[in-house]
């Protein structure tokens, strides 16, 4: 079977499972481990036991399904540069998508108010670093391998907001997986994506720590601003503007990394100077499918097809 419909119909596997284990155990697990317990380790379960059960039935390496390869200290730093750079532009794609749905990862964070400092870091932060970097920047796009790096980065993006089931994330979801899916084809290892993942979502996290540090009535006179700053679109408007620069700084970056782990051919080499043969012309913008075409897109078209049937039937 072809490696991208392997990944398609893993993904697909994947998304009905962590649909149906919620529904019919996520109660009762929850009452055995306790709420903060389950949350904490939920992904481990939909996610990552899915993905070993993938390496064992395959037989695939797991280095080479998880691009377990070294990082330089240079790409590290450039990592961890790109989640700082990434969030406005996320904040933008979030309060659009919020102008027409709630937002259900400020209820989480309500709910996971009282947890330690450590436990929220591990459950929010460091488990989805671990488990959704696993099965989208592990073993769907090692399936990408053959077709070009803008496919497997649209793809990756598609399969990244498909994980989060919630219409409210699936502009900045997209954006995010595209990113990260970009940065493991610059650097050729995972542990890019899964540094800016856990620094993505940390800076949430401290973010919501430095809040308890403020009194009720501070908190209260904070709401009471924001419902009053204006119009919501105005808002978002705002946003836009605001996220501009930290964007552009962000592709000079992303093409930075890339760059300097690849020898681009340069479409102004006027001399005809040799240069390295890669997959791609610019920084792996080539929009090719390399491989069984036809199954590609059939198993694709079925991955979003179940995910649409699964939001159609949730909804109301």
């Amino acid at each position: 079977m072809k490696g991208i419909v392997k990944a398609n119909l893993f993904m697909i596997l994947v998304i009905m499972f962590s649909v149906f284990i919620p529904g019919v155990a996520g109660r009762a697990l929850a009452n055995l481990l306790g709420m903060y317990n389950y949350v904490a380790i939920a992904e481990y379960i939909l996610f990552l036991l899915p993905a070993l059960i993938y390496i064992l039935i395959s037989k695939e390496s797991p280095k080479k399904v998880f691009s377990l390869n070294k990082i330089s200290f240079v790409d590290i730093l450039l990592s961890i540069l790109v989640a700082f750079l990434a969030r406005p532009l996320a904040g933008f794609l979030s309060g659009l998508t919020g102008l027409f749905f709630e937002n259900p990862v400020e209820e989480a964070f309500e709910v996971l108010e009282s947890m330690s400092f450590p436990t929220m870091l591990f459950a929010m932060a460091i488990t989805p670093a671990i488990c959704e970097e696993v099965v989208t920047r592990g073993i769907f796009l090692h399936g990408c391998k053959k077709t070009s790096t803008l496919v497997a980065c649209l793809a990756n993006g598609v399969v990244f907001c498909i994980l989060h089931m919630d219409m409210q994330q699936s502009l900045y979801t997209f954006a995010l997986g595209f990113i990260f899916a970009y940065m493991v084809r610059a650097t050729n290892s995972i542990w890019s994506s899964v540094l800016c993942h856990f620094t993505f979502n940390s800076i949430s996290v401290v973010t919501q720590q430095l809040l308890k540090l403020l009194s009720e009535e501070q908190l209260q006179e904070m709401m009471e601003s924001a419902a009053n700053s204006g119009n919501d679109v105005i808002s978002v408007i705002a946003s836009f503007i605001f996220a501009i620069p930290f964007t552009v700084g962000l592709v000079f970056v992303l093409l930075y990394m890339y760059k300097r782990n690849h020898k681009v051919k340069n479409p102004l080499n006027v001399n005809n100077l040799p240069v390295e043969k890669t997959d791609n012309n610019y920084f792996g913008f080539e929009l090719t499918v390399k491989e069984g075409k036809g199954l590609a897109y059939l198993s694709f078209g079925l991955l979003i097809s179940v995910y649409a049937l699964i939001m159609l039937s949730t909804s109301g």
